[in-house]
């Protein structure tokens, strides 16, 4: 799994919520996903029971890398109305970058 194909994959497997949970605690990493699903993991602590066993079905025995996802999870949090400073900070960037990251939304809806 590689850049956008990736996050599609992600997010079609474990839902929005959930990839972007993963990609908050491990976006830009390569993480292994247990084969044998564990009762304690901090997969499980990120993912939740649910998406958890599902990436563990799916991917069990593999070690996938995660996209940072930057203008994916700026787009989730403009939808949240979650202020440019806040954005800014969650996504470790300027808000100069956020700035330019709304003025490429509004050039899309055009």
């Amino acid at each position: 799994m590689a850049g956008t194909s990736q996050l599609d994959s992600l997010v079609q497997m474990l839902g929005e919520k959930a990839a972007l949970a993963l990609i908050q605690a491990c976006g830009g990493t390569r993480i292994g996903v247990p084969k044998v699903i564990p009762k304690a993991h901090h997969l499980r602590d990120v993912l939740g029971d649910k998406a958890f066993e599902t990436l563990c079905e799916r991917c069990g025995g593999c070690e996938i890398s995660l996209p940072i996802a930057r203008y994916w999870r700026f787009e989730i949090y403009n939808r949240m109305q979650i202020t440019r400073a806040e954005m800014a900070r969650l996504l470790h960037c300027t808000e100069g970058l956020v700035y330019r990251y709304v003025q490429r939304q509004k050039q899309a809806v055009r």
